[in-house]
Parts: C-alpha cells; structure tokens; sequence
C-alpha cells in the first residue's frame, strides 16, 4: 500500500505486509492511531494497494473491503518507477526514455543557444535517471537510446531531421579540459552509481537493506564471493555486476586478522 499522490514524490510511503485480513486491519489501526495522534486525516482515495496475483481472491476482496476508499490495481509506481519489476526490463525502465523524450519536446530547440542546450543536458536531462540508475542496471541498448536523444538535442536536430554531428558523443562526454563538453556517459555512470551502492551495502552492513541482502543472499559467504541464485531481484543481479570494479580498488585493513581470509584475500 503506498500514497500515489504525485509521481516520484518524497513523501510516498510503501508499506508491506502479507496479503490477508488480518494485516489490512492492521494497517487501518495504525492509520487511524496515526490520525489520532497527529490530528491529520489521511486520505485514501489517494492511495493505493497491489496484492500478488498468486493471491486468492477472496483475500483479495477481504483486503479492499477493509481497506474501503484505497484502490486496488495491478501495477503501481513509487518514484516513477513501476513496484514489481517484470521479466520485460525494457518495458519497466522504458519509463525513463520516455520522461527525457518528452522534456526534450517541451524545450524551444530554435530559441536556445548551445550554452543553453548545455545548460538543460546537465542539470535535467542527465539527472532525471539518477535515481533509476542508483538502483537497476539499464540495458546498453536503452543507454544508447537516450545518448542518441540528448546528441540529436544538442545538434539541434528535430524528429524527422537529420543533422551532422560534428563530434561523437564519446568526446562531448569526456572533461572540458580535454576537449569536450563534461556531459556523462550514460553507461558509465549507471555503473557508477550502482558501485556506489554497492559501497554503501559493504561499510553499512547495519542498514535495513544491507541485512536483507545479507539474509537473502550471501548469509553464509563475503559479499564478493555472493553468488546470483535463479530468481534474484533485478538490484541485486545490477550491483553483482560491478562487483569487478569495486573489488579492483579495495583495500582490506588487517587489523586482528580475524576477519582475513588468508586463501581468499589479496
């Protein structure tokens, strides 16, 4: 059950539970105690629940009675992305193709200088999938969709039109202190971000997801050594695979050498 009161909004709140009665009463005792306590109503109708569809329907039907107003639907979006994530991946994270493509459309192309086109590639544009990126690995085919959008952008080309591109987006992307414009490699950056997390899961190991993680996944071995069973979420077999880049620059302090592995290490 999570608020879908505007997409991508900070103050969406998902809540997961079993799907039963006994839990959708659980939820509504603690709305209305938080109601209580705090004197803020909260509106369901602008909130909605996604039950499995393994899930009985009599459950099903148990559940959205007792939640009354909350809507009931198959697919629901928590910062502009979809909550379960199918087998089609081009599907799901078609999403962000689509959002750059359209803001793109929005901008005046004939009124904006190139400064300005720079302007709007890098604090809009390229920022706009960040939070996607931080969590899923995009597919390369996907990274080259939106490269090509943002160089046709930037070489003021329109739908239909073709235009020369004097330079590849591989040199624009490099520093302007070599020559380019300082805008990111899609690609790269996705798995930048995706060892950033990775990081964190490594240092934090206290964090909510960073035990989770552990239980599901690598309970009984190193988080390097972590394998990737049949059925793993999509994150995780994202972060497993930039595993190789963070591994390449980490070092281990020995300290009382009680969690060195003398076979394993380097």
């Amino acid at each position: 059950m999570y608020s879908n009161k505007t997409p991508g909004s900070n103050d969406d709140s998902p809540v997961f539970c079993k799907a039963s009665s006994d839990e959708a009463s659980k939820i509504m005792e603690i709305i209305h105690q938080y109601e209580a306590t705090t004197g803020q109503l909260v509106n369901l109708k602008k909130s909605s629940i996604f039950i499995s569809r393994n899930t009985n329907q009599t459950v099903k039907d148990n559940m959205c009675h007792i939640l009354g107003d909350v809507k009931c639907v198959t697919q629901g979006k928590y910062l502009g992305l979809p909550m379960v994530i199918t087998k089609s991946k081009n599907q799901n994270f078609g999403v962000v193709r689509e959002r750059i493509k359209k803001r793109i459309m929005d901008w005046k192309c004939n009124f904006l200088s190139l400064a300005g086109r720079e302007t709007l590639i890098k604090p809009v544009a390229l920022a706009m999938p960040v939070y996607v990126m931080s969590c899923f690995k995009l597919f390369k085919s996907l990274c080259t969709e939106i490269k090509t959008m943002l160089a046709r952008f930037w070489w003021k080309a329109r739908d239909g039109e073709f235009k020369v591109h004097w330079k590849k987006w591989k040199d624009t992307a490099t520093n302007k202190d070599k020559g380019g414009m300082g805008f990111r490699d899609i690609q790269l950056f996705n798995e930048t971000l995706l060892t950033k997390q990775l990081w964190r899961i490594l240092i934090h190991p206290n964090f909510l997801v960073s035990k989770m993680l552990k239980t599901k996944y690598f309970a009984k071995a190193f988080l390097f050594d972590a394998p990737i069973p049949r059925g793993s979420s999509w994150f995780w077999k994202s972060v497993s695979s930039v595993k190789y880049l963070l591994e390449a620059g980490l070092s281990t302090r020995v300290g009382d050498g009680r969690t060195i592995h003398i076979w394993k290490d380097k």
